[in-house]
């Protein structure tokens, strides 16, 4: 695995559980932990040295070596069969590369950012029994960017970086199944599109309920992101595909 592989992350936070039927607005806010791998494949154009493809994969042992911060939450709002939700975060990785070329120290600072933000209405359109479906609407988006400096015997010889950014419209569908009063299990299947070729989106959980004021969902959650910005050889090539595979729990409090 190269070097540019061990700075790619695809971050995903979901915040979002089932709540009973109210008839007046509820809201709840949270966080949440998880695990990401990721497998696929990434490239751009660096002005100075041209296209640069490279191994997008990462185990989530490698983020957690190479993160140096990260930050998400996330909430919603819902009235009757409306849910409106959000979520918003932010993951930076770094690695510094120590060599010595000929006699001089070198070092090569490589860092990545991604940050991204969701929002949704999830509309119930059927309830059987203790089974509810639900229509998915909204936007997501996402920005990665890739900083370089290269330093040679404390010198800064060669300093670039590289940002693209996409905004999908999302289309989908959600279930929900009531097990207990306080425990449910969702699952949402979505599509995104407009700002990617398409991005796939599947999310399951299960979400309990803890005294009045909290919900907490232990979940798994798969994106496949396919994106390109003009061609290999432009001077505003972007490419990344990508398989990102996450298990996790989050924590709501609802007020």
């Amino acid at each position: 695995m190269n070097v540019l592989s061990k700075c790619l992350v695809g971050v995903s936070l979901v915040s979002v559980a089932s709540i009973s039927v109210a008839s007046d607005w509820s809201y709840g806010i949270g966080t949440g932990l998880s695990a990401t791998d990721v497998s696929g494949d990434g490239g751009f154009n660096i002005v100075a040295n041209g296209p640069i493809d490279f191994d997008a994969s990462l185990k989530s042992d490698e983020l957690k070596e190479y993160t140096e911060s990260a930050f998400g939450f996330g909430g919603f709002a819902k009235k009757d069969d409306l849910t409106i939700s959000y979520s918003l975060g932010r993951m930076e990785l770094g690695e510094d590369v120590n060599a010595t070329q000929n006699g001089m120290p070198t070092r090569l600072d490589i860092a990545f950012i991604t940050t991204f933000a969701k929002i949704r209405a999830d509309y119930t359109v059927y309830r059987s029994g203790d089974h509810s479906f639900g229509l998915v609407g909204g936007l997501r988006y996402l920005e990665q960017e890739y900083d370089f400096k290269l330093v040679i015997g404390g010198v800064t010889q060669f300093h670039d970086s590289v940002k693209d950014d996409w905004l999908d419209v999302v289309l989908g569908v959600s279930h929900s199944y009531s097990i207990s009063p306080t425990l449910s299990w969702t699952s949402q299947l979505d599509y995104g599109f407009g700002g990617t070729e398409g991005t796939t989106h599947f999310n399951t959980g299960m979400n309990k309920v803890l005294g009045t004021s909290w919900i907490v969902r232990g979940f798994l959650d798969f994106t496949d992101t396919e994106f390109e910005q003009g061609s290999r050889g432009d001077s505003d090539w972007f490419y990344y595909e990508a398989q990102e595979t996450s298990a996790g729990v989050s924590f709501l409090y609802l007020f």
